[in-house]
């Protein structure tokens, strides 16, 4: 018979995996990273730790920067970095009083935080180094002053653009952009994690329709007045009324900025509730002022006392607590003059109203005639009753503190020598 077969052919596949890719670190390359923006005089906060560093990537891929250092060529400070900057992104670096302290540039959060030693504002020669010690990236290169920022203004030195690192390839920030608030709530003069003052140049193309464009806003500073002198306890006659008395207390205000600013509506105030309303007067840079308590009636108690400064709205900016004064005519300043950090008082002074602050010099003699210097032990700020009982009239001279601090004694006790040819006693 014939026969008839049909084949039928089935194929077989082998599976063959496809390899599992590997990551490879892209080599970083100049300026693949660069040092964007600098504070190195800090913040109008007047904390010294408050300094801030911003780095940027111009790149099209993430960065990893673990283990990168930025340094300043003379060793200090040195941080090393740790973490990834995305493509287009910022790392914002602030320093702080310890590894915790977030509040620099107080509503953005840090990147990372670092304390250690500070940039000088004499100028430092930084460099940005990969994990191969390759300098990525430099600021200030040449050494020398800082070519741009402020140490009145506070006002940050920011790169243009993606510019290789030079004298000319900064610019000062004066307010216009900026972002960010300070520790105490005051704006920054910088732009931290935000595109810097002047940004790349554009490509160029068609040209665009002309369109009505609004003129930039003004840049705004914020004001800067500080406490420059506090004194207490007066032994001259520094308002020079005739007489030496509370009314020869007084607090010295400056201008820190480089503008002008004004003082209307500002106050003086201490803890106690006293307070003075400051006029409506202009202050040029550097310039100072002082208020006598003959203006403001604030006594400033010999026991210790709180002195602040707020703006109009009622925001303090400047406060110092100081102990107790001890001796006449020995003030409270900030050393250097004007120096806002908040390590600067210095409580052992010789006053010096609307001059340089110094701790150095001599306090004039009292003049002759109706001066009158004060005699009585007690504080010039107890109730006037409690004043006149103990240091005016027959009160003077029997002031004695068995009666005020000595403890276990109740009737009544014999003044031990009155002025009196009456029997004298206290219950």
């Amino acid at each position: 018979g014939n026969y008839s077969f049909i084949v039928t052919v089935t194929p077989t596949f082998t599976s063959t995996l496809s390899p599992t890719p590997t990551i490879t670190a892209t080599p970083s390359g100049v300026r693949s990273v660069i040092i964007n923006e600098i504070a190195w005089a800090g913040t109008a906060s007047g904390l010294a730790d408050d300094e801030w560093i911003e780095l940027y990537n111009p790149g099209s891929i993430a960065i990893d920067i673990t283990d990168w250092v930025l340094k300043a060529t003379d060793g200090s400070p040195a941080i090393t970095l740790d973490g990834i900057i995305p493509a287009g992104g910022y790392f914002l670096l602030e320093r702080g009083a310890t590894t915790t302290d977030d509040s620099t540039v107080s509503d953005i959060a840090a990147d990372q935080i670092y304390t250690g030693s500070a940039l000088s504002n004499n100028g430092e020669a930084l460099q940005l180094v990969d994990t191969s010690n390759k300098v990525i990236d430099t600021a200030n290169g040449n050494g020398g002053a800082w070519p741009r920022g402020s140490s009145s203004t506070f006002g940050t030195m920011e790169r243009i653009a993606n510019t290789a690192d030079s004298d000319t390839a900064w610019v000062t920030n004066t307010g216009s952009p900026r972002n960010g608030k300070n520790a105490n709530g005051g704006d920054i003069l910088g732009t931290p994690k935000r595109a810097n003052t002047i940004g790349p140049t554009p490509t160029p193309g068609r040209t665009p329709t002309p369109t009505r464009t609004l003129p930039p806003p003004t840049a705004v500073i914020d004001p800067r007045p500080i406490i420059n002198e506090i004194l207490p306890r007066p032994g001259y006659d520094w308002n020079q009324d005739g007489k030496v008395d509370v009314f020869d207390e007084f607090v010295e205000i400056k201008n820190l900025t480089a503008i002008e600013i004004s003082l209307n509506g500002w106050k003086l105030s201490t803890v106690d509730g006293d307070s003075f309303t400051l006029p409506n007067v202009n202050l040029a840079p550097s310039e100072r002022i002082v208020f006598y308590g003959s203006a403001t009636n604030i006594l400033l108690s010999d026991g210790g006392e709180t002195v602040r400064l707020s703006n109009p709205n009622g925001k303090i900016y400047d406060a110092y607590t100081y102990a107790i004064a001890r001796e006449e005519d020995r003030s409270i300043c900030r050393l250097p003059d004007g120096n806002p950090g908040s390590n600067s008082w210095f409580e052992d002074c010789i006053p010096t109203p609307n001059l340089t602050n110094s701790r150095e010099g001599n306090v004039p003699s009292v003049p002759g005639g109706n001066a009158e210097s004060p005699v009585c032990d007690l504080p010039d700020t107890i109730p006037a009753d409690f004043f006149f009982a103990e240091c005016r009239g027959y009160g003077a001279g029997i002031w004695n503190p068995i009666f005020w601090d000595a403890t276990g004694w109740m009737d009544k006790q014999f003044l031990p020598s009155a002025n009196s040819k009456w029997r004298s006693f206290i219950e």
